[in-house]
């Protein structure tokens, strides 16, 4: 390896830490060496493996017994009486199907010769079924779905409410089975003509989006409680104008990227102050609030419950080789860049007021709203994995115990732990330390999964997972629940055809999807564990 590149690649990564006010404040190589985080993961992994070892039950109803009594030790759930929402997940154009043209994501697909989602596992017609198998067989109190803004509004001024009512149905289905549904207004796609207008790349597009998470919140909140408004800004804005791997994907720019993340992070406060101004009565002067008023005159308003779902994916430096070692320091550095730019904007945001992302050369954006750090009811959690790096590139795993169907993400179980304590962390230990007028924040994690080689890597890591989640209830984190993908085989982003990179608890057969799915042998621990929680 060129020892020239290193060098450049480590002066390159000090500067812009430099720049960026986040270099520790020794900064001899040995103090980098130090800060790094190679000794934290190895005693961190075997910190785990010991507890997986020495402490988790290894029945479905030992581990649910166990559960149950941090739930009952757990103080935020007790002085709240909250409930925990035990349940799994899906997402529009991943299950509905039926959706085309007028998605971004299918001109997205059509461009990069992926597979398009047809009838998916067909849930917009088997809606009914589907709910009554998952509440069967798995137990389930709550489900996290999502709302297609393509569907809904095919273009900029129509709005089709048939579909609307058939979401209401959808919900009305949920709630006859007793499952708590979680409402997320966007995840990962936009109509055509929304793009085509530059999409949250301009700051006058908000106002679609707000207006159509109006029309959905006054269609469904006489049933629906939890909100999210954006599944993870930071995915979305990444794989579109920085990786090029989802929509748009036509050109790669950091500045672009804060931009979008800015603008989706201001649409959020937005819907905020318009949902709960129509809750509270406190915005009657708003002729689109009457619209909605008269379209929806029985509607009854419970008291809604926002929040935003927040990507967490750990950039950790290698250590298998004498060179990761030789370059740890260098990697360690662009490790902190690469963190800096996914997540400091966003807890600035909701910490400060203040979203500022800026590296010299590269990208500068700053937005202020006071208001921000009071937008959160409840913040949502989706992690899969870290990801071991050396220098630019990610290291994939030689052990096949810790690789998945998918290659971008490995087998990290107890990474749920990392990243619940981080936004733990960085919202609710940093508000008490610096006495912000907000309570503990919820958490929900809202996904979390695997796309597993055989069933025994399945029910091994579920039965990890959810130790992990009861480990965070005994700790006293405020965690509300724990939905994981997927509830059933989907349409996967990015695939070459249906079925690739299964996370389903049920088996989906893409060749006839109007067959009943299948539990799958290794979902069986998970649905034992949550059928004996929920009861």
């Amino acid at each position: 390896m060129n020892i020239f590149k290193n060098n450049f690649y480590f002066v390159f990564a000090i500067a812009l830490l430099s720049a960026t006010e986040i270099l520790p404040k020794k900064n001899s190589l040995f103090s980098l060496i130090e800060h790094s985080n190679i000794r934290f993961q190895k005693e961190y992994e075997l910190n785990w493996q010991t507890l997986f070892a020495q402490q988790m039950p290894q029945s479905a109803i030992e581990l649910a017994n166990f559960f149950k009594k941090n739930l009952e030790g757990n103080i935020f759930l007790s002085q709240k009486k909250q409930p925990f929402y035990l349940g799994l997940s899906s997402s529009a154009y991943q299950f509905e199907g039926g959706i085309g043209q007028e998605s971004s994501w299918h001109r997205f697909a059509l461009k990069k010769d992926h597979a398009l989602p047809g009838q998916a596992c067909n849930f917009w017609q088997n809606y009914k079924e589907m709910i009554k198998q998952m509440k069967e067989e798995c137990g389930i109190n709550s489900f996290r779905l999502s709302i297609s803004w393509e569907r809904i509004q095919e273009s900029a001024d129509t709005f089709n409410y048939k579909a609307l009512k058939k979401y209401k149905k959808i919900i009305l289905t949920l709630k006859e089975y007793n499952i708590e549904p979680l409402v997320v207004l966007h995840h990962y796609t936009v109509p055509t003509w929304f793009e085509d207008l530059g999409g949250f790349e301009r700051e006058e597009n908000i106002q679609y989006f707000v207006n159509f998470a109006l029309q959905i919140y006054a269609a469904l909140a006489d049933e629906v409680t939890f909100w999210s408004t954006f599944n993870a800004i930071e995915g979305y804005a990444f794989k579109g104008y920085f990786t090029l791997d989802g929509a748009p994907g036509t050109k790669k720019s950091m500045q672009m990227t804060a931009e979008v993340m800015s603008n989706m992070l201001k649409a959020h406060v937005e819907i905020y102050k318009a949902i709960k101004g129509v809750r509270n009565r406190i915005d009657p002067s708003t002729s689109k609030w009457q619209e909605l008023v008269k379209t929806y005159p029985d509607t009854y308003f419970p008291c809604p419950q926002i929040g935003i779902q927040k990507n967490i994916i750990f950039l950790d430096i290698a250590y298998d080789t004498i060179m990761h070692f030789l370059c740890a320091p260098t990697t360690w550095a662009l490790c902190c860049i690469g963190n800096l730019l996914q997540n400091e904007g966003f807890y600035g945001f909701f910490n400060h007021g203040v979203f500022k992302t800026y590296i010299p050369g590269m990208v500068n954006v700053m937005y202020k709203d006071p208001i921000a750090p009071f937008t959160l009811d409840w913040i949502g959690v989706n992690t899969y994995a870290n990801q071991k790096r050396f220098l630019m590139s990610v290291v994939q795993d030689q052990d096949e115990q810790l690789t998945t169907e998918n290659p971008n993400y490995r087998y990290y179980p107890q990474g749920l732990y990392r990243a619940t304590h981080e936004i733990n962390n960085r919202l609710n230990k940093y508000a008490r330390k610096c006495k912000l007028c907000r309570g503990s924040i919820p958490i929900w994690i809202t996904e979390n999964g695997i796309a597993a080689h055989s069933n025994a890597q399945r029910e091994d890591f579920f039965k990890k997972t959810l130790f992990v989640v009861s480990k965070l209830l005994e700790e006293q984190i405020p965690l509300i629940g724990y939905t994981p993908w997927a509830a059933f085989d989907n349409y996967e982003w990015g695939s070459k055809k249906l079925g690739e990179k299964r996370y389903g608890m049920f088996y989906v057969d893409f060749n006839n999807v109007g067959k009943r799915p299948i539990l799958k042998e290794g979902s069986q621990f998970f649905a034992a564990f949550v059928k004996t929680v929920n009861t």
